[in-house]
């Protein structure tokens, strides 16, 4: 499967800010595959990196935002990069063990 951030996932590299805000939460997709086994995200790390500031992380258990990732993408701001990672999925059913995910790492941008 395949981490999904506001329709942005690892082959990306840019995300509008409009799109980040209303995203709920990091999701996960199978792609190219003959068959469909969805996959839920169970947990991930979240880190904002702003130029002359400390980068600030946050642990999400589960795929929605928990409020201090919330408070984190509210601080968002143009040019910031923030990274999705130690992304971890398992069947929604809950059957198998977790699998890795690639990271997702994209900077803001305005767009309109």
């Amino acid at each position: 499967p395949m981490a999904y951030v506001a329709q942005k996932n690892a082959r990306d590299s840019k995300v509008c800010l409009p799109a980040l805000r209303a995203a709920q939460g990091v999701v996960c997709r199978l792609e190219d595959a003959d068959f469909d086994a969805p996959f839920k995200v169970t947990r991930f790390k979240l880190t904002l990196v702003r130029k002359g500031a400390t980068p600030i992380d946050v642990e999400v258990v589960g795929n929605a935002f928990n409020e201090k990732a919330k408070e984190v993408l509210a601080s968002v701001r143009v040019n910031d990069q923030l990274y999705f990672e130690d992304i971890k999925a398992r069947l929604a059913n809950g059957q198998g063990n977790e699998v890795a995910l690639p990271s997702v790492a994209l900077k803001v941008q305005a767009c309109q």
